[in-house]
């Protein structure tokens, strides 16, 4: 148990305010909701009733912000959590909220690993596919299996390096190497890629090759 401190409102948000126990910030809440549970500095009250209050009067509105950030493009798990707790809705609510979206096939993590990997599989070399999923938050499990997948990168890597070529006439071929390592490719796709370089493009610098 603990005892309201502070109902301050956000500044991003004028309908919303943050809720402080003992000087602690613990949830935000739709103002409405405030009036409602009659909730001001002074009153006693546990982070859990908070929780059940924030769960009943905000689930909806936490779940439209959540489709409407999806909507931009597909979201890890991980984005959507801290996208949600950056709002300052509680665990509780976030969970509902995930619950719901998995439902409806807007939360896949699995779903979310395949989708990205075909549609990166043809530019960025493996490994830093597997960085970008990292870094995005996507569960680990469900990025291996979709990067399983993916065999040979060869045609991606000579891609690349012809890309690479266009823009650098006088290449050296250890320089164009290590930008094809910068993508993420890996060594034996590397090396198929700079052989076939070397054969298609007698002029680039053999003698590095």
């Amino acid at each position: 148990m603990g005892t309201i401190t502070e109902i301050s409102r956000q500044r991003k948000n004028k309908n919303r305010v943050n809720v402080f126990l003992d000087g602690v910030f613990v949830c935000g809440l739709d103002a409405l909701a405030v009036v409602k549970y009659r909730l001001e500095p002074g009153v006693e009250i546990s982070e859990g009733e908070l929780s059940a209050i924030q769960l009943e009067s905000e689930t909806g509105t936490a779940f439209d912000k959540a489709v409407k950030f999806v909507s931009v493009r597909a979201r890890t798990t991980a984005e959507i959590k801290k996208f949600l707790g950056e709002k300052g809705y509680t665990p509780e609510v976030i969970k509902a909220v995930l619950k719901k979206l998995k439902e409806y096939g807007y939360c896949d993590d699995r779903k979310f690993c395949r989708e990205y990997v075909n549609a990166y599989r043809g530019k960025s070399g493996v490994n830093k596919i597997r960085a970008e999923l990292k870094r995005l938050g996507a569960d680990p499990v469900a990025a291996e299996e979709a990067l399983e997948e993916i065999d040979s990168q060869e045609e991606a890597a000579f891609a690349a390096a012809e890309k690479y070529i266009r823009t650098h006439r006088d290449f050296v071929m250890v320089k164009l190497k290590h930008h094809l390592y910068a993508r993420g490719f890996s060594y034996s796709d590397i090396d198929a890629a700079a052989a076939r370089v070397a054969e298609e493009y007698p002029s680039s610098d053999e003698k590095d090759f």
